[in-house]
């Protein structure tokens, strides 16, 4: 079977932007810069789909995973997904599922399991809760802050310009060499930031 599905680009973002206008969510997959950038570590495809975005990637420890269908039209690429997974030979998974997702794979088919993946959790917090850090469960963030104002107290909150560019690509070299990570993830998350 010839892969439907092409690689994203940045060719693709306002395709992702329409579509990702109509959720109602905060995931930072719903992002169409994060979903261009991520692109070289999950393989992120897209197909469209009789007016509905269809998104595949490769994430790890999952294998072969699809986000929820965005669109007019989504009983219809369910049943388009089922049968490319069934000639394909892999199964049907989606990832990442919000609770209101969960309930309409239950509805759409039947029994359904869900396996919460913790590492890749988003964890989405109020502004003003930001600002203060006030709280107990806060505590880790401030322990940052404070860790990175110790290693930096000359910081300062700047827009990135083209003036200034080349020192802020200076500080992430120094920061990524401190703080070296091995991980795949990791790796790529820095690749992400180079290229952004």
């Amino acid at each position: 079977m010839t892969d439907p599905f092409h690689p994203l680009s940045v060719r693709d973002i306002p395709l992702l932007t329409r579509y990702f206008a109509r959720q109602d969510t905060r995931l930072c997959n719903a992002s169409a810069g994060a979903a261009v950038l991520w692109q070289p570590y999950f393989q992120d495809a897209a197909l469209e789909v009789d007016g509905t975005l269809l998104l595949r990637e490769q994430f790890p420890g999952l294998g072969t995973v699809f986000s929820t269908p965005i669109g007019e039209n989504v009983g219809n690429a369910y049943d388009f997904l089922v049968k490319y997974c069934r000639a394909v030979g892999q199964p049907v998974q989606f990832f990442p599922a919000t609770a209101a997702d969960v309930e309409n794979l239950r509805a759409r088919f039947g029994d359904v399991e869900v396996t919460p993946v913790r590492d890749w959790f988003d964890y989405l917090y109020d502004a003003q809760d930001m600002v203060t850090f006030r709280g107990r469960r806060f505590n880790g963030q401030r322990n940052h802050i404070h860790h990175f104002q110790r290693l930096y107290p000359d910081w300062a909150f700047e827009r990135v310009t083209e003036e200034n560019l080349p020192e802020v690509c200076a500080f992430f070299d120094d920061f990524t060499r401190r703080y070296h990570k091995d991980s795949d993830s990791a790796q790529a998350e820095e690749g992400c930031v180079r290229e952004f």
